[in-house]
């Protein structure tokens, strides 16, 4: 199995985390208790597995919007398609041009500190104009992987239920064989 590629045909990144001992064990418990039980077999137990892959899904989503406002905490930008503000409207540049308009105000020992704050918020500016732009890439690269792991899902998830459908006509075939056979022979 290859791994995905993005437009640019770069890999996707593959999303692993370990499982831990503890998860492994209860996994594996699960699993012999559900084919103990028969349960594994059922309708139930297969929507409950699909339920729990849907929520995965939404959760990767939900991170995914939650990296995108750390970049731009501007929910008003963001609705706008943007990642970063028009020049000279970032937050930190106007903290900085504040602060030099207020320096005229103050003692010149204060002056100086706020003329030091103001290129701090500068360069804060700065760093973020250089970073935003980097992260609307790879946020749009994970937006890209999830939404073809979505549709890929959403074609699993329909194979699966014509599947389970055909299972359940097959069962009460089955059934009906079983009722019936022995009338049938008589």
């Amino acid at each position: 199995m290859g791994k995905d590629k993005d437009e640019d045909g770069e890999d996707l990144p593959q999303p692993e985390r370990p499982a831990t001992d503890a998860e492994k064990a209860a996994a594996r418990q699960e699993a012999a208790e559900a084919i103990k039980n028969k349960k594994f077999f059922s309708r139930l137990f297969i929507q409950e597995a699909i339920n729990k892959v849907i929520r995965y899904h939404q959760n990767v989503y939900d991170i995914v919007d939650k990296i995108e406002v750390l970049a731009q905490p501007d929910r008003e930008l963001l609705e706008g398609g943007k990642i970063e503000h028009d020049k000279n409207r970032n937050p930190w540049e106007l903290v900085a041009y504040s602060m030099r308009c207020m320096k005229k105000y103050h003692q010149e020992n204060e002056e100086k500190t706020l003329d030091r704050y103001a290129q701090v918020a500068d360069k804060i500016a700065q760093k973020e104009r250089h970073h935003q732009p980097l992260c609307r890439l790879h946020i749009r690269k994970m937006r890209f992987y999830v939404s073809r792991r979505a549709e890929k899902l959403n074609e699993d998830i329909k194979d699966i239920n014509n599947l389970l459908t055909m299972v359940d006509q097959s069962r009460q075939q089955v059934d009906e064989n079983i009722v019936l056979g022995p009338m049938l022979n008589h």
